[in-house]
């Protein structure tokens, strides 16, 4: 049972951190945040990017409910041959042709 409570005492205490950060800041006492379904390979960081983001929102348009929705992100660094292709349209031309022939400047 103490690692339980240990674990949570971890978790809120960068809450807490940030929400008086917050407090000074703005001078605007953020609500209580729930502290989100907790995972070991979740980063911190992404806790305290949902909480600020909260917060802002909350501050920003005050009165508006907010209720952020989160997705795991699968990154592919597979190569997309589709994006290899030019523009319909562009006749050809790539962005760095078109830069270096409207170039000014002293590498022209």
């Amino acid at each position: 049972m103490q690692h339980n409570v240990s674990t949570c005492r971890q978790r809120r205490t960068p809450l807490i951190i940030q929400k008086n950060l917050r407090k000074l800041g703005y001078g605007w006492e953020p609500q209580d945040l729930p502290l989100g379904v907790y995972s070991i390979r979740r980063a911190m960081r992404s806790y305290v990017r949902r909480w600020i983001n909260e917060w802002d929102l909350m501050r920003l348009y005050p009165g508006v409910e907010v209720a952020t929705e989160e997705q795991e992100l699968h990154a592919s660094y597979a190569e997309d041959g589709a994006l290899e292709q030019p523009p319909e349209g562009s006749e050809g031309q790539s962005y760095w042709n078109t830069v270096r022939d409207s170039d000014a400047g002293p590498l022209s």
